[in-house]
């Protein structure tokens, strides 16, 4: 059996595992809202409220891509 100590440590380590498939999951949910939220914006055509949002974003480091077809992707520095 193994001793306390060897259980504590397995039970962090499970622990961190969950909390980081939680963080991922959380993440990509708002790394695919931001997108479509984007995607949104440039879609109307008010490019003052795109500016806006794009500025707003970069502002907190989020670089920002766009396509050719209007379609954005993010990465978070």
């Amino acid at each position: 059996m193994p001793s306390y100590d060897e259980m504590y440590e397995q039970l962090k380590q499970k622990q961190e595992e969950q909390n980081k498939s939680r963080f991922n999951l959380f993440m990509s949910g708002l790394d695919k809202s931001l997108c479509k939220d984007l995607d949104d914006i440039y879609a109307s055509g008010d490019m003052t409220r795109y500016k806006n949002a794009v500025n707003n974003m970069k502002s907190k480091g989020i670089k920002i891509f766009r396509n050719s077809t209007g379609k954005h992707k993010i990465k978070f520095n």
